[in-house]
């Protein structure tokens, strides 16, 4: 499907186009049909579809700090996308059972890729605007890690720093960095 994305300068030129194409019955038909015909979408910049995002977290999210912390972010993005924490015993049972192409797969890795946080949204909406990818799975490792099978699995591999976390304080962080992106795609203010 072809996407038109429409900047904020002419977003609003782009709506009233549309809102005067669409009023006038005849017009409006002619336009939807070419549309569908042309597999063509029109959405504006800052539009994020709704996406799932699941992290599968090695052990568990056990300590009531950190449960609290990621569960207020994760109301806050309800509306948004949709945020699953999957606690599982093994990460590489998991991927072997659940894993699909059209997963994107980020592994969290000291080693891997350090972003600012506009670089994080970009990196969110790029995933988004592909259109080939359904969920955005973050792998959390727990005390030993992730093993070399899901590392060789990643599509991505992301660093949040080059500290060492506990896997509890990796979801906190990486909840509010997701809530972060999304205000920014958004371009709506941050409420702290």
């Amino acid at each position: 499907m072809a996407v038109i994305e429409t900047t904020s300068l002419i977003s609003e030129t782009m709506d009233n186009l549309i809102d005067f194409i669409v009023k006038d019955d005849f017009l409006g038909r002619e336009f939807e049909d070419y549309l569908i015909k042309n597999k063509i979408e029109i959405r504006k910049e800052s539009e994020l579809n709704v996406i799932l995002i699941d992290y599968i977290l090695e052990g568990k999210l056990k300590e009531p700090f950190f449960k609290a912390g990621a569960d207020e972010f994760k109301k806050r993005l309800k509306g948004y996308l949709e945020l699953k924490i999957i606690e599982v015993s093994s990460i590489d049972e998991y991927l072997k059972n659940n894993l699909k192409s059209s997963d994107y797969l980020i592994t969290m890795e000291i080693e891997g890729n350090m972003l600012s946080s506009l670089e994080f949204a970009d990196k969110i909406k790029e995933i988004e605007k592909d259109g080939f990818y359904n969920r955005i799975l973050f792998l959390i490792g727990g005390s030993d890690g992730l093993s070399d099978f899901a590392k060789q699995k990643s599509t991505f591999k992301f660093s949040m720093s080059k500290l060492t976390f506990l896997h509890q304080e990796a979801v906190l962080i990486l909840t509010e960095q997701i809530y972060r992106a999304v205000k920014i795609l958004k371009n709506e203010p941050y409420h702290k």
